[in-house]
């Protein structure tokens, strides 16, 4: 699911609920972030959803996902209609897969469910899962290792984002602007590992859409267990 990062977006919905999330800017610097759920979670509320980028979408095929969204930009659509993603855009399924909020003012005001996507995951065709999963590790956490990062998205101090380790737990939380990232349900934002690449970005129209290029290989950094490490990220295709 895209869910918006801008302020009039903010709190937002069952991000703290994600399993993974993929972070990056948009037009003006300002983010937005590809949420992934798996089946077996039940999550009453996501988003604001928001349109769909290029790069979001080459994310999307390493799982095989059902993709949701609101519109897109025309290369994002293109390519979704190209790579045969299993697409489930607002503007075809609104009122039926999605609903827009009274409380929002509109284009903040589109939502969906878990039991929504898996609704349009039976009757829109199903998805067949052929992805290896991840290995995990246990924590190894010392009092030592206190490691956060920063990242400077954009002009705006309201976009750029802060991980700060929270000793107590032995994981990372989320901060805007000095100010704990919290959503609508009052939960903070945590992760247990954050991963930053380097790549290249460049502006591809008047409006300030971006290409943001997602195979090759580059720098990157691993946040984990209090510290960080210094890696290289590496990518062949979309589906790896």
């Amino acid at each position: 699911v895209i869910v918006e990062n801008h302020y009039e977006a903010r709190p937002q919905s069952g991000l703290e609920e994600a399993f993974l999330v993929y972070e990056a800017p948009v037009e003006a610097g300002i983010t937005r972030m590809l949420a992934f759920y798996s089946v077996e979670q039940e999550v009453e509320e996501i988003g604001p959803v928001r349109s769909a980028r290029p790069y979001f979408v080459d994310w999307v095929k390493m799982f095989d996902a059902l993709f949701a969204h609101v519109g897109g930009s025309p290369q994002a659509l293109e390519q979704i209609k190209e790579d045969g993603t299993f697409d489930l855009n607002e503007y075809w399924y609104g009122g039926v897969y999605f609903w827009r909020s009274d409380s929002r003012a509109a284009p903040h005001n589109v939502y969906t469910s878990t039991d929504l996507l898996k609704e349009a995951q039976e009757e829109l065709g199903g998805l067949e899962f052929e992805y290896e999963s991840w290995v995990f590790k246990d924590s190894e956490y010392t009092s030592k290792e206190q490691v956060g990062i920063a990242i400077d998205f954009s002009i705006y101090d309201w976009n750029n984002a802060e991980w700060i380790f929270d000793e107590n737990i032995g994981r990372y939380e989320r901060y805007d602007q000095e100010w704990v990232h919290q959503t609508v349900s009052g939960e903070s934002i945590y992760a247990d590992n954050v991963v930053v690449i380097e790549t290249d970005i460049l502006l591809i129209d008047e409006i300030g859409r971006r290409s943001i290029e997602v195979l090759g290989s580059g720098n990157a950094y691993l946040v984990q267990d209090g510290r960080v490490v210094e890696c290289e990220w590496q990518k062949e295709t979309a589906s790896d």
